[in-house]
């Protein structure tokens, strides 16, 4: 993951990850026939672990501002805990590296959010557009701002998070 980041697709080959994981060229080709394979399951492995930290006692039943603010919060805290896979994900998220089941199995894994977002349409608290342009202003924001704020090496501490959902939410609601 780290060599993608660093490095880039082009830049890293089969022999610079295996000398890197300390095994021969074989072992990896016995798990993935390619680069691209590669940064496909980590990308996949990357989003099931978000899947599971934000979904960490999540209270289906609450109001759609309380979800929001959960799932966002929660997300901002993964990305902060694990910035070389924020890296990645920024990296690789609109790649087209990235097979399209993968991005299918993505949405999947994200489909609660993606439920606040169709239950605040419905509920009209929430603009009526396709639920993955909001996902999408979702993202670029959160991904701007953690950028952002490592560039000017600023520590984000939970008022900066919440200020971050709150701008988040004021953009998405109605």
């Amino acid at each position: 993951m780290k060599l993608f980041v660093l490095h880039g697709i082009q830049q890293t080959s089969m022999s610079i990850i295996a000398r890197e994981a300390k095994t021969g060229m074989g072992a990896i080709y016995n798990y993935f026939s390619s680069k691209e394979e590669l940064i496909n399951a980590i990308f996949l492995e990357i989003k099931q672990d978000e899947a599971r930290f934000i979904y960490e006692g999540y209270e289906e039943n609450g109001t759609v501002k309380e979800r929001f603010d959960h799932l966002h919060t929660r997300m901002v805290h993964y990305y902060l805990d694990h910035p070389v896979r924020f890296d990645f994900i920024n990296a690789y998220y609109f790649s087209p590296v990235i097979r399209k089941e993968v991005k299918i199995e993505n949405r999947r894994l994200l489909n609660r959010l993606y439920r606040v977002f169709s239950d605040g349409m419905k509920r009209m608290v929430i603009k009526r557009l396709p639920e993955d342009e909001l996902m999408t202003v979702m993202i670029g924001t959160l991904s701007g701002f953690l950028g952002w704020k490592r560039l000017l090496q600023e520590e984000i501490d939970q008022k900066k998070i919440n200020h971050l959902t709150l701008m988040t939410w004021d953009a998405l609601r109605i």
